[in-house]
């Protein structure tokens, strides 16, 4: 990360503040998401060759999907580059988005089967499965491409969320899907060093682009694991639990962009236009610093994920229901006690 923030200030790859959308009033880069994703994807793949090796003995052979994996994200980290140097139209990043999960969908077979009950809907068709799966992945995606407005907030949410599927991808003995996890998570806390506020280095939209599809693929890949060999029953009951889980681990960013696409639909204009109506703007108008912003995410998200965890072992229809209504009541306490602030 200093090699690459020494490079890009001294090229003038940077990012200036624009005094409408953008927060920071410095001009600091935004390429944070080659390190990312260079950290990553070194590491990942030297697993993958010593894991192959190893295999000979009779160790199990690397996520043998891994590859489809690393032909997505390369998509999304040239397209990433190319819209944080010179600027992408959203058209042609909708697109890399909709190719990289067809790839994954379709071609490595992640996708998923079945909502296990939740809302009501169990087995989906082929067809359907394949066609949620990637609007699934892509709103995923974009999701934390949105939420990405403040120093150290999207890095802090996927940390927090990797940091769980590493743990439950290990104890129930997916170990290849724990390396990738595990050496996404270091990539990302080694970025956080450099752009927990005040901010040195952005992710871009490399990172998030990154960061965003991996984990909606990884959550899908837990659910399909759990729905297979599910050696943690006592802690995850079975693929309805784990879907529920997943969707709490991602709620957060879904409900944003969720509700930010819906006020800008009401206003006639388009979903894909940016504004300042993400609740990190509405935070930061009530005077709140970018590490109170981070610290007040973090804390509801551990809140939604407890909640959600301690209800699915009773029911899931109730533990979903749960879910929902609590980041509806937090949305209104933020309606009803956040007042835009006066900066001096």
């Amino acid at each position: 990360m200093p090699r690459i923030i020494y490079i890009a200030t001294k090229n003038r790859y940077l990012d200036t503040p624009d005094n409408e959308r953008k927060v920071h009033d410095r001009i600091i880069t935004n390429l944070g998401g080659i390190g990312i994703y260079m950290s990553f994807i070194v590491v990942s793949l030297f697993s993958s060759i010593t894991l192959i090796k190893i295999n000979d003995i009779g160790t199990i052979p690397f996520f043998q999907n891994w590859y489809y994996f690393v032909i997505s994200t390369f998509i999304l980290f040239i397209t990433g580059v190319k819209d944080d140097l010179a600027g992408l139209s959203p058209f042609k990043k909708f697109v890399a988005q909709a190719v990289a999960a067809f790839i994954v969908v379709y071609f490595a077979d992640i996708r998923l089967l079945s909502f296990h009950g939740i809302f009501g809907i169990q087995e989906l068709p082929y067809l359907i499965s394949i066609l949620f799966s990637i609007i699934g992945i892509i709103f995923v995606t974009n999701a934390f491409n949105l939420i990405d407005g403040i120093d150290g907030l999207a890095g802090s949410l996927a940390a927090l969320i990797l940091a769980i599927l590493s743990i439950l991808f290990t104890l129930n003995k997916n170990y290849n899907e724990a390396i990738i996890s595990i050496t996404l998570l270091g990539a990302v806390i080694g970025f956080l060093k450099f752009n927990i506020a005040p901010a040195r280095i952005f992710m871009g939209d490399t990172g998030s682009l990154i960061l965003g599809f991996s984990l909606a693929t990884l959550c899908i890949v837990f659910v399909k694991n759990i729905s297979s060999t599910n050696i943690i029953s006592h802690i995850v009951t079975g693929s309805g639990g784990a879907t529920l889980i997943t969707l709490a681990l991602l709620i957060i960013p879904i409900f944003d962009t969720f509700r930010v696409f819906s006020i800008r639909i009401l206003k006639k204009g388009s979903p894909f236009h940016a504004d300042r109506n993400h609740l990190h703007h509405k935070l930061l108008d009530a005077n709140f610093s970018h590490n109170q912003i981070v610290l007040t995410f973090c804390t509801a998200f551990i809140f939604l994920l407890a909640i959600t965890y301690s209800l699915h072992f009773f029911s899931t229809a109730i533990a979903c229901i749960a879910l929902f209504t609590s980041i509806i009541l937090i949305l209104i306490g933020f309606t009803l006690y956040l007042k835009p602030t006066k900066k001096d």
